[in-house]
């Protein structure tokens, strides 16, 4: 999950990636919130392993675009 700093309607993509390649990526819409949340679930990840995580996010008149720094998650 992500934070923004003010409220906002668009999308939010969740991506993990696993040595460069996209393994895992899920996208959910927001109304007025500034809040990128989702449960994935365990099975939809193709083994355990570390993953780099990104969450981005852009509004539907796309002059919001947001990104978070990627960082590793570990999935057992």
């Amino acid at each position: 999950s992500g934070n923004l700093s003010e409220n906002q309607s668009g999308i939010c993509t969740y991506t993990f990636s696993l040595n460069g390649t996209v393994r895992v990526s899920k996208t959910t819409t927001i109304s007025n919130s500034n809040r990128c949340a989702i449960d994935i679930p365990i099975g939809d990840f193709p083994k355990s392993a570390i993953y780099s995580y990104n969450l981005s996010f852009i509004s539907n008149d796309t002059l919001t675009v947001a990104n978070q720094g990627a960082f590793d998650v570990e999935v057992f």
